[in-house]
């Protein structure tokens, strides 16, 4: 594996989405009446008066991402195609809301699985070369971004609810481990020129 060599203008935009996509986020669901935090799913949004601001979240999410994958140069190739292709289906849920169920559900599950997978992959390569707050960071952020949506997901599902909160702790989780990243690689970017 090859010294990590982070392009900092493309970490230091992904960092920038993080905000952003969440703004829009929130500003969806107050702009979609009658949406409901237990009852409907983040993608519920796309479907009423709040489809252009849910779209816009979902582009600045996956687009932050992309810039996330190319800038942590030097990282593992596999945890950042990995990182590439859940940007990818994150891009489908916004090309295709729920009017195409199944594609929607396809990219969605992908985006779900994939992210965290990637972050989880990154962590271990990290392991590997010794930068320890970075793995564990992955793997912690990774693991409960994972486990987050497959317990409470299915939990929401068996009580007929809905996935908006734990696809909201998702996008929580994800773009705190954007911003805990940037911040570790600028501590260790201090540490080595002093």
């Amino acid at each position: 594996m090859q010294p990590l060599a982070p392009r900092w203008p493309l970490l230091a935009a992904g960092a920038v989405a993080v905000p952003l996509s969440l703004g829009f986020l929130l500003l969806a669901v107050g702009a979609q009446p009658g949406f409901s935090w237990e009852r409907n799913n983040l993608s519920d949004l796309a479907l009423g008066p709040a489809y252009a601001l849910f779209t816009a979240s979902l582009l600045i999410a996956a687009a932050g991402g992309f810039a996330v994958a190319a800038g942590l140069r030097g990282a593992w190739r596999p945890g950042r195609g990995v990182m590439t292709l859940a940007n990818l289906s994150l891009l489908g849920v916004a090309a295709f809301t729920e009017r195409e169920a199944d594609v929607h559900r396809a990219f969605a599950g992908a985006f779900f699985g994939l992210a965290p997978l990637a972050l989880m992959l990154l962590g271990v390569a990290w392991l590997r070369t010794g930068a320890r707050a970075l793995a564990w960071t992955s793997l912690a952020i990774g693991m409960l971004a994972l486990v987050g949506i497959v317990a409470l997901g299915g939990a929401a599902k068996q009580a007929g609810n809905g996935l908006a909160i734990p696809e909201m702790l998702q996008a929580v989780l994800l773009g705190g481990w954007t911003l805990a990243v940037l911040a570790l690689l600028r501590r260790s970017r201090s540490a080595s020129t002093s």
